[in-house]
């Protein structure tokens, strides 16, 4: 068999020639690229696997990715030196099949090697196999796998969605057509990853299926056939034909409310409208309504003429009581003795006075009003005798005018009913997300979020299961993870204690029976050093055991002097028991509340104890001390540093477990070391409870 060939896209030079040197010496055959345009220029199609780096100067590894994916499926395994999904997801998603974060290690770098290409030489072999033969027509075999609207040629290795071409990687291919394959059966993540990449299953490789899937999610056909992730599974569901709902965007779906809205309003407003014409012209014009008004009217222009001594020769005068008072009038004639003396629509002016035979057309003009229309007629007195006044009060139009007024509003207040109706589900179904998204805080998250309709919220709601699932997942491999790290610290803990404990008791055997004065020097540093040792272990089982999330703490309310004054005490008792000179002068307690953890304290007491004891210089005092300020109490404990010690060495691990367990606390712990007068200090913040 010939060797396979490996292109390493990769501007590091040293680790370039490393891994070239390691995959030589595993028979691979190497070709090296030191950027993205040279990789690009000697990929060929007899490379069996691409190592691509995805940061490099120039053109970028996601970008050679996306260009060789045009015309290839050969297998990419990613270098990336950035650890997060995001970073990740972007490489798979450009067309990568795997990921490994730098550094690693070579053995990890061999079994991600060996599986690409065992999966890819498989895959190419049963490719050409089933291209080699013919069916009785000499046409290339052809097995298709339908699914709604999606059909797999799995022969021709050809995904089609309504009859178009689907470009996927080799593995969101395997993947699909596992499911497809098994359209009513349940995967986990873990038959999925065992099923596609034949290895087995850790939990770290959840990422990288999910990933995957994340793609197949984007294709056309999930809005036909969803894939869902179950709170471990990945399900496939498929419908039924009669219940399938197409996405329909929401501002496409308002719009239509809003046109159907307008319709319907249309539809009502023009049956108003008929109906009010209809009542005008049978009613409102020949009942009592109208002929009350007239009478009104004649009243009213009765009691003018008296009162102002009117004659029917005051034109100016009718015409200003017409004109500026609030009386709705159609049509005002005065007659005297079949001559017209005034008409509300054309008032005689000064010059037709005496033109009689205008007078004489107008009049006959007026008199065809008179008789056409519905005018009511009295005979009033003016100054100058007697004269006939017809009135024709018509308040139609103003009625009219107030009924289209109604009209109107009806058709707008229908428009609005019924566009806020739809707007207000939508809006509720958002603040039912929303509600659903706050009880995540305090309630299970098996609880599924709702899903209703078909359009870009219903997706939302979709993808906060999606989330949410994720998260149960994620949380899971945290508590797994955290399980497995307590597990190895408990058990280094012990391995390490044991044979701390042998060395330590040797050491003292020999420090009893030792006669050799050159020797003492040096068992009492092997003595240090196994207790360093022992205490290092201690500082780091502490650290697992303060940060466990599923260990309850036992917090109390309480006074600062019974919260802290014990353990203070045995803070001096302890020191001055160790010879040190303690000054507390400056201790002051006041009458405020803290929060504490009596077990937090303790183990903050003994670690401040036993630095003190390690680094402190017994000739100096330490002070013990008290401020308060900004609604915060805060103990300051100072020592002089040793003159052997220039700077305080270690792993912090001590210190970080003092400020981890002050958090816990609402408070905060800080430490400084001076180099100038060698203080060291550190400091605990408490914060004042109301």
């Amino acid at each position: 068999m010939s060797k396979y060939k490996i292109l390493i896209i990769e501007d590091d030079d040293d680790i370039r020639t490393s891994i070239k040197m390691l995959l030589q010496s595993e028979n691979f055959e190497i070709i090296e690229a030191s950027n993205g345009n040279i990789g690009i220029e000697k990929f060929n199609d007899s490379i069996n696997l691409i190592i691509l780096d995805i940061m490099m100067p120039g053109i970028s590894g996601l970008e050679v990715c996306e260009i060789i994916r045009r015309e290839s499926i050969v297998p990419i395994l990613f270098l990336t030196a950035k650890a997060s999904e995001s970073d990740k997801l972007l490489g798979l998603m450009s067309g990568g099949d795997d990921y490994l974060t730098k550094p690693f290690s070579y053995a990890e770098l061999f079994a991600r090697v060996n599986s690409l290409i065992r999966r890819h030489y498989y895959y190419d072999q049963k490719y050409k196999t089933n291209h080699s033969g013919a069916n009785e027509v000499g046409e290339p075999k052809q097995e298709y796998i339908c699914l709604s609207s999606l059909k797999i040629n799995k022969y021709d290795n050809e995904v089609y969605i309504r009859n178009k071409a689907v470009d996927l990687t080799y593995l969101e291919y395997q993947i699909l057509l596992l499911l497809a394959y098994n359209p009513k059966k349940i995967f986990s993540i873990q038959n999925i990853y065992e099923s596609i990449w034949n290895e087995p299953y850790f939990t770290s490789s959840s990422n990288t299926v999910m990933v995957h899937i994340r793609n197949i999610r984007l294709l056309p056909l999930c809005g036909e056939r969803d894939i869902k992730l179950g709170k471990n599974m990945l399900i496939r569901s498929p419908k039924n034909g009669k219940n399938k709902k197409k996405f329909k965007p929401l501002k496409k779906q308002l719009t239509t409310t809003l046109v159907l809205g307008i319709l319907i309003s249309s539809f009502i407003a023009t049956i108003l409208f008929y109906s009010y014409e209809y009542i005008d012209d049978n009613y409102l014009l020949s009942n009592k309504i109208s002929s009350n008004y007239s009478k009104h009217l004649f009243n009213k222009l009765e009691e003018f003429i008296k009162k102002n001594d009117i004659s029917t020769n005051d034109y100016e005068r009718l015409q200003n009581w017409n004109m500026g008072s609030k009386n709705t009038i159609s049509l005002l004639y005065i007659f005297k003795k079949d001559k017209m003396c005034y008409n509300s629509h054309y008032a005689l002016s000064s010059y037709e006075k005496y033109d009689k035979k205008a007078i004489e057309n107008l009049t006959d003009t007026s008199l065809d009003l008179v008789r056409k229309y519905n005018i009511k007629k009295e005979t009033m007195r003016f100054s100058d005798g007697y004269a006939d006044v017809y009135i024709e009060a018509d308040i139609s139009d103003y009625l009219k005018a107030i009924i289209l007024l109604f009209i109107f509003i009806i058709w707008l207040s229908i428009i609005l009913l019924i566009f806020t109706n739809r707007l207000k589900r939508e809006i509720n179904y958002i603040n039912e997300l929303s509600n659903q998204v706050d009880n995540m805080k305090s309630t299970d998250l098996d609880e599924e979020f709702t899903v209703i309709g078909n359009n870009e919220i219903s997706n939302l709601a979709k993808t906060l299961n999606l989330m949410k699932n994720n998260i149960i997942e994620k949380e899971k491999t945290e508590i797994e993870l955290r399980q497995a790290q307590e597990k190895l610290v408990t058990g280094m803990a012990h391995d390490i204690r044991t044979p701390m404990t042998s060395i330590l008791n040797y050491a003292e055997i020999l420090r009893k029976t030792n006669n050799d004065t050159k020797l003492s020097p040096f068992i009492e540093k092997i003595i240090e050093k196994v207790n360093d040792l022992h205490t290092l272990s201690d500082q780091m089982f502490e650290y697992f055991f303060i940060s466990g999330k599923n260990i309850p703490r036992n917090f109390e309310i309480s006074l600062i002097e019974h919260s802290l004054g014990d353990y203070l005490s045995e803070l001096y008792a302890l020191l001055e028991y160790e010879n040190f000179i303690v000054n507390a002068d400056n201790l002051i307690f006041i009458d405020k509340k803290i929060k504490i953890s009596s077990d937090f304290l303790a183990r903050i007491n003994n670690n401040i104890f036993s630095n003190i004891i390690k680094y402190a210089d017994k000739s100096e005092p330490v002070y013990i001390y008290s401020k308060y300020e900004d609604m915060e109490y805060k103990v300051f404990i100072s020592n002089t540093i040793s003159n052997n010690v220039f700077k305080i060495k270690g792993s912090k691990i001590g210190v970080n477990n003092i400020k981890f367990m002050m958090q816990h606390m609402d408070g905060y712990c800080t430490d400084e070391q001076n180099l100038r007068n060698n203080k060291y200090t550190i400091m605990l913040a408490f914060k004042i409870q109301k």
